[in-house]
């Protein structure tokens, strides 16, 4: 099966009841949903104004679920992660670290391969001219050594704004800034 992941922006009071993860507005205290706990895979808390109790966390890492925390710019700062008694956990570590240095390359390759053709998917969703985004998929080798994966967000970005002048600055001004 697989796992939801579940994304926190608002106010909200997490806890636990009958398996369940509970979601509570704070001012009012109703109920805005209940998930099982054990569909959960990942949990994005992105408010300042999140509480959660202990009772909640410790149900989801038995059930192997990552926590993210975020930070006023809505980047993440934390990753609570499960550690299963078996090693198990430690042993995925390992295999990540000792992986072939070819592998991660061609993983790599894959992962921009799918992240420019998405944001091409995403234009011809919205009618948008897609066509140089779309050139730059089969320029992507392995390990991504031509940084197609930068100059394919250049592009992305200053269709997307419509600035042929824009230059991404996650510090910068708008639309840059996250305030």
């Amino acid at each position: 099966m697989i796992k939801r992941t579940l994304y926190f922006g608002n106010p909200a009071y997490l806890h636990k009841n009958n398996l369940q993860l509970k979601v509570h507005e704070p001012k009012t205290n109703n109920e805005l949903g209940s998930i099982p706990i054990e569909d959960i895979g990942v949990v994005l808390l992105d408010n300042p104004q999140i509480t959660l109790t202990h009772a909640l966390m410790s149900a989801l890492l038995e059930r192997n679920t990552a926590i993210i925390s975020c930070d006023s710019k809505h980047l993440p700062t934390g990753l609570m992660l499960p550690l299963e008694g078996n090693t198990l956990q430690s042993e995925r570590f390992r295999y990540q670290v000792e992986a072939s240095e070819p592998l991660k390359k061609n993983l790599w390759q894959q992962t921009v391969k799918a992240k420019v053709e998405n944001q091409a998917a995403l234009f011809q969703r919205f009618a948008i001219d897609n066509k140089r985004l779309k050139a730059l998929v089969p320029q992507i080798q392995s390990g991504d050594p031509d940084n197609i994966e930068g100059r394919a967000a250049s592009v992305y970005w200053k269709i997307l704004f419509e600035e042929d002048d824009f230059t991404r600055n996650r510090f910068g001004e708008a639309p840059n800034a996250w305030k």
